[in-house]
């Protein structure tokens, strides 16, 4: 026991700083819901339910974030609430591990920076939507330790061991099946990698078996999970929706003919294009001193001090593997229009962030050491500006942190629920075999609705209904298994489109073979909702499809519970 107390008291600060990450990390879990992250986590509960993904339910999507969900539901159950929860125990826990993972492998100084990192990570989190289980999240999160080692030890001249080369294969395929965006930036890391490691072990590797080893181990997570495609009869369905649907009827900033694939190499291209055009764009802003709205320059301000540095140390390939690497991340994001909620730019704005805190520690470092006069006046001036909009950026996140947290805890804003609109009103008339749908894209109502899904496409988007594959099975599988009762708002808009254009060849069986409140009458009686209809909520009339051979057990059953009321017309 005294052991133990002595224990505790060495790491007291440690402990100390745990424990306030810990309640800011939970402090981030009551800010707000989104669509894409009930995605994941209605996947997460279709796994623990026994399907699989691919072939189980339509995704076009990494496998690694519906795992991650199944993992944390099983804790959690059939509650949003407590997920956010879990998964706020699950980063805090993350982020305890990498900061354990990382001694050896890193300086002292990145050590400690990392957590620093942390805490800039808990505290900028509600502003960017980064405490959300959201792909470009995971990836970023997972990439970020591989970009620290990656830095470090080019920057100290330590090579890579296996033991390193595995550790950063595991996390970089967590990070690459979470978002398949990211190819670019795994395969630019996995060229450096074990490009460093062969040069520097060239002399000690001897034999065939030496040289395959680093490849073997930086590919075992592919292989893990190529195996499960093979064993679970889900190749082909994996390779159409996560890599031809994306590639022709999804990526939406890639100019060519629609349904026309692309061009990697020029992609690639396209992306490091278009991020040098708005990082020169926000670096112009610099002059200006814009200090009210301060994120976007600060983040590329403390990329380009990190490139000038190390131009001034001589570490010309480090330089360039840190400019082309930020690059690469912004395959979905523009960093002159980047703003609040911009999580599609969570890898490039958390690589920053370390940017900032490596240079701004490495700037202070070189005026105490023994460097050139140039040296010193650069590193002053680059620890003087970035170090000042660095204090008005962290004011600035701050005080969003804190004004969500109080007006939460005031009760002016609202927090997160367990409060489904429409699935209440569909368990209200189904079983557990009946099938039910409700759409076209509502993820969260999914989660929470007890009945069966008439077809593995549980969502309509664009993308699929310009598929012909896709489009010809949605409706096979609805005349096949038509719903017993719905919810659909034919009033949807996505990307642009509206459903009631992109999704007329669906519409038109709904049409034939249901009927909504508004439309039925028995006589001289006609259903009404009972709750007042508001724009933008749920309107029982309209959005309500009860299949025609059902109307008369189903309407009564939702004037019981309360949803709809009879009333008699003249």
């Amino acid at each position: 026991m005294k052991k133990l107390a002595i224990s505790i008291w060495q790491h007291k600060w440690t402990l100390l700083f745990y424990a306030v990450m810990a309640a800011v990390f939970l402090i981030n879990t009551l800010h707000t819901s989104y669509p894409d992250e009930f995605d994941n986590i209605s996947g997460g509960w279709f796994i623990l339910h026994g399907k699989l993904i691919y072939t189980g339910w339509f995704t076009h999507h990494g496998p690694f974030p519906y795992y991650l969900a199944a993992l944390l539901e099983i804790f959690s159950g059939d509650s949003f609430v407590r997920f956010r929860l879990m998964y706020a125990v699950a980063m805090l826990a993350y982020f305890i591990g990498i900061s354990y993972l990382l001694k050896g492998r890193v300086s002292e100084l990145s050590q400690k920076l990392f957590l620093v990192f942390t805490a800039v990570f808990g505290i900028a989190a509600t502003y960017y939507w980064a405490h959300m289980l959201l792909a470009d999240n995971v990836a970023a999160l997972t990439f970020v330790p591989v970009f620290i080692v990656i830095i470090d030890k080019l920057f100290t001249k330590k090579p890579f061991t296996l033991n390193d080369i595995l550790f950063l294969s595991i996390l970089m395929a967590c990070g690459f099946y979470a978002s398949l965006a990211y190819i670019y930036v795994l395969a630019f890391f996995a060229v450096v990698i074990l490009g460093n490691y062969y040069w520097t072990e060239k002399k000690k590797l001897h034999g065939v078996l030496a040289w395959l080893k680093p490849l073997v181990m930086f590919a075992i997570p592919h292989l893990v999970f190529g195996l499960y495609l093979v064993l679970t009869g889900s190749v082909s369905a994996y390779y159409h929706d996560a890599w031809v649907f994306n590639e022709k009827y999804y990526i939406f900033n890639y100019p060519r003919p629609e349904g026309a694939g692309i061009n990697p190499v020029r992609y690639s291209i396209m992306i490091v294009h278009n991020f040098m055009i708005s990082f020169q764009t926000v670096l112009i802003g610099v002059k200006y001193f814009d200090f009210g709205s301060p994120m976007n320059i600060t983040l590329a301000l403390g990329d380009a001090a990190v490139f000038i540095y190390l131009l001034m140390k001589r570490k010309f390939f480090l330089a360039g593997f840190v400019l082309l690497t930020l690059a690469l991340t912004t395959p979905r994001s523009d960093l002159s229009k980047s703003q609040e909620t911009d999580y599609q730019a969570a890898m490039y704005i958390l690589f920053s962030y370390w940017n900032i805190l490596w240079v701004l520690r490495q700037s202070a470092q070189s005026l105490k050491e023994e460097a050139s006069a140039a040296l010193k006046v650069v590193s002053g001036f680059l620890l003087l500006l970035v170090g000042v909009y660095s204090i008005f950026a962290g004011l600035y996140l701050f005080n969003g942190f804190f004004t969500k947290a109080y007006l939460k805890y005031m009760g002016t804003s609202p927090l997160i629920y367990d409060r489904p609109s429409a699935a209440p009103v569909i368990n209200t008339v189904i079983g557990p075999n009946d099938y039910m749908w409700i759409g076209p894209f509502a993820f969260e109502d999914l989660f929470y609705a007890h009945g069966k899904f008439p077809s593995m496409y549980q969502i309509l988007i664009p993308g699929m209904a310009h598929d012909p594959q896709i489009r010809a099975r949605v409706l096979a599988d609805f005349e096949k298994n038509p719903p017993k009762v719905m919810i659909f708002d034919r009033h949807f808009v996505v990307l642009g489109n509206d459903v009631g254009q992109y999704g007329s060849f669906l519409i038109d069986f709904f049409d034939k073979n249901y009927v909504t409140p508004l439309a039925y009458h028995d006589g001289n009686t006609v259903y009404r909702s009972v709750a007042p209809i508001e724009v933008g909520k749920l309107d029982l009339e309209t959005q309500l499809y009860v299949r025609n051979d059902v109307v008369q057990e189903v309407l009564p059953k939702l004037v019981d519970a309360g949803y709809l009321k009879r009333v008699t017309v003249k």
